[in-house]
């Protein structure tokens, strides 16, 4: 007489299959990188850079530094700065607004600094040009409006 061997096989049930989900989903969050609502080398309209953050593209990097100075950097040098070296606090945190104007706000909430273009609402993109300066351009126009370069030979490269 043969004997017939069952086998069983475990099949994942809906319970243990969400916790591998959610265990996954936690690692992602952990390991993720951080740019404060921004991607790596621009900002969107209500994007936040906080203190320590920065913006990279290549050998350029835009810096929300800890005395709330902000700073663009190339090859570690800087090339431009807000001018607001202990004017705040140290939880600063730089702001595209929708109106096209970059600010920096306190850890309080008080406005620090801002670039000297305000217009109409939009869809402005912060972002590097080709010679590691930073522009604000509008994207319904395409003009850039308000850059960190020394002077309008920047603007638009």
């Amino acid at each position: 007489m043969a004997m017939m061997m069952i086998s069983t096989i475990n099949i994942p049930t809906r319970s243990s299959t969400n916790i591998f989900i959610v265990c996954v989903a936690a690692l992602l969050l952990i390991f993720a990188p951080s740019y404060s609502n921004c991607s790596a080398s621009s900002m969107q309209v209500g994007d936040i850079l906080n203190t320590g953050d920065s913006l990279v593209l290549g050998s350029c990097a835009m810096t929300m530094a800890t005395d709330c100075d902000l700073v663009v950097f190339t090859e570690g040098s800087s090339i431009w700065d807000s001018k607001t070296s202990g004017k705040g606090d140290n939880h600063c945190q730089v702001k595209l607004n929708n109106d096209g104007q970059l600010v920096i706000i306190s850890g309080a909430g008080n406005t620090v600094w801002g670039s000297p273009y305000q217009g109409p609402n939009s869809n402005y993109v912060l972002e590097f040009n080709g010679i590691c300066y930073v522009g604000i351009r509008d994207l319904n126009s395409g003009q850039t409006v308000w850059s960190t370069c020394p002077s309008d030979l920047c603007i638009n490269k």
